[in-house]
């Protein structure tokens, strides 16, 4: 039906309809064109493919030339089309493409002519001089100092900040870069991570310069307010635990303040309040319940200006919390407040030390 359609449209000149379609319409050259870029894509690919063959099985030459395709095709995809990789390779590959490294470039490495045989006189006497002045491994101790660093246990990071993180990847994987041959979009890509990492550091930089500034200017009637929620931590601990009570330990969460004032003698002071709960979740409907209920303390009647310093966790930095800040507490306390942020994962507070003490007396 369609068939008969085409004739009678055309005025039974179907050739001409069909050469109009692909050689004068741009829909018909878009798609002549597409299916060409296509068969010129897999006509390429079939190349690749049968040079990865061409080569030793245990080639390493082989990663270089399948990084040529691993960048833009999934290992299924790959081995649909009839390579042949083992997984360890197509990582490899993978590796070599994401850092532009495309080389056929054979290792090799120059001979260092600042190296000489060591003649059997010469291991001789080194050989003597071992046996004669080493000690027993027995007697040897933490005394000196590479023997205190090669007993150093490596420090887990934990909680670190993702874009640091990434930062420093790419600085390393830019240096590594430069000793290759890469492809000036692979790195520019990679210098304006490390551009956005600078101007992280930049900004953490800042806040903690301003966090220091806020504290240096503190009067008798400021007040700057740390906040900050522990992680949630269990309780009902002791010293002789058996394994059911162990396993029934109830959660509980611990929303934390530090207050940072100025007494009557001029000294800085701390004064901790923690608002401990059965609700693990952390929201800012229960952050403005707690800062409502905190600064109907007494203690808090003496200051006009106060400062609050957060982390910028989304409970933190959320339109609730800013309404409730900016609107009910100051007119509910006819104060004034100011809501400031450290950068996350950059600012252990003085609230993070009281934690500490908290987690060992509750556990």
């Amino acid at each position: 039906m369609m068939y008969d359609y085409l004739v009678k449209l055309s005025g039974n000149s179907l050739g001409e309809l069909m050469d109009y379609f692909l050689k004068k319409s741009k829909f018909g050259k878009d798609l002549t064109e597409s299916v060409r870029n296509k068969f010129r894509m897999l006509r390429m690919t079939l190349n690749i493919q049968a040079l990865h063959q061409s080569l030793d099985k245990y080639s390493d030459q082989k990663s270089n030339v399948l990084a040529l395709v691993a960048d833009t095709h999934t290992r299924k995809e790959i081995r649909d089309m009839g390579f042949k990789v083992s997984n360890t390779q197509y990582a490899e590959a993978k590796r070599k493409a994401e850092d532009g490294m495309h080389s056929l470039n054979s290792k090799c490495h120059k001979a260092n002519h600042s190296f000489r045989v060591v003649t059997e006189n010469t291991k001789e006497v080194i050989l003597s001089y071992f046996l004669n002045s080493s000690r027993s491994s027995s007697n040897t101790s933490l005394s000196t100092p590479c023997a205190r660093q090669a007993s150093k246990k490596p420090k887990k990071r934990v909680d670190m900040c993702p874009i640091c993180t990434k930062g420093e990847q790419s600085v390393k994987r830019l240096a590594r870069l430069n000793l290759f041959e890469a492809n000036k979009e692979t790195k520019r890509s990679i210098e304006y991570e490390i551009d956005l990492y600078k101007d992280h550091l930049s900004i953490k930089d800042m806040q903690s310069a301003a966090y220091k500034a806020c504290l240096d200017r503190l009067i008798s009637n400021d007040c700057v307010v740390v906040m900050d929620f522990k992680e949630n931590f269990k309780v009902d601990g002791g010293p002789v635990e058996i394994g059911a009570r162990f396993y029934t330990k109830s959660q509980i969460s611990d929303l934390g303040f530090a207050a940072i004032y100025i007494d009557s003698v001029g000294k800085k002071k701390y004064k901790y309040f923690n608002y401990m709960s059965e609700i693990l979740s952390h929201n800012p409907l229960y952050v403005s319940d707690c800062l409502s209920d905190l600064f109907r303390d007494t203690f808090f009647g003496r200051f006009n200006r106060i400062h609050l310093w957060s982390d910028s966790r989304p409970h933190f930095r959320l339109q609730e919390l800013l309404y409730s800040v900016f609107i009910n507490l100051t007119n509910i306390f006819n104060k004034i407040f100011t809501l400031n942020y450290f950068t996350e994962y950059h600012k252990k507070s003085v609230v993070d030390g009281h934690f500490g003490c908290l987690s060992r007396w509750l556990a």
